[in-house]
């Protein structure tokens, strides 16, 4: 909209298996569903590492900084942990981040740590990453995790009694793949 008197980013911290990608790949379907116009760059930071890296090696930088920094109207970028030690890429990321942050574009990043507690991080990279909201993803309580194992046993047509539920909801903690994958081992072996 044009508004910049708020950051326009949104940098998301999970574990693994807590849902960033499918919260991530949730918000570019419904751009591309509701905003078809809008140019959406929807990478992982190794994606966007390694794209960078070629541009360097073929001397056509200025093909990459023009795809990002002017035709980019939201950026998503994941795992950004992995830039870790990677002066040259948080340097070019630094300087798009600025780009696009200055001219209203909409970014958002995740990690499976907080911009703080990243080593091996430029300071001015991470002060970027930090500009905005800041969103934690926790593990799943007890409750949660009950009613993800039966929504999960649902979906594979399996049903397990309540104390099997109790069993692994308290067994298996944090990660719902791996609750997910209770559920599918199950049912195979049922």
């Amino acid at each position: 909209n044009g508004d910049t008197s708020f950051a326009p980013s949104l940098y998301i911290n999970a574990g693994t298996g807590l849902g960033k990608s499918h919260l991530t790949h949730a918000v570019a379907h419904s751009i591309a569903n509701n905003f078809p116009g809008t140019r959406l760059h929807y990478l992982t930071a190794p994606q966007f590492s390694s794209e960078m890296v070629s541009r360097i090696r073929s001397n056509s930088m200025d093909v990459f900084k023009d795809k990002y920094h002017n035709h980019c109207d939201v950026l998503l970028i994941e795992d950004v942990q992995s830039l870790t030690g990677k002066v040259k890429t948080q340097e070019e990321l630094n300087e798009l981040l600025d780009v696009l942050m200055k001219t209203g574009k909409r970014i958002i990043l995740t990690g499976s740590t907080s911009p703080r507690e990243l080593s091996n991080i430029d300071d001015g990279f991470r002060s970027r990453m930090s500009a905005g909201l800041i969103s934690t993803i926790n593990p799943p309580d007890l409750k949660t995790s009950r009613l993800i194992i039966k929504r999960k046993a649902a979906n594979c047509n399996l049903q397990i009694d309540d104390d099997l539920v109790e069993y692994l909801a308290q067994c298996i903690r944090g990660d719902i793949r791996k609750l997910e994958s209770a559920i599918v081992g199950l049912k195979a072996k049922s």
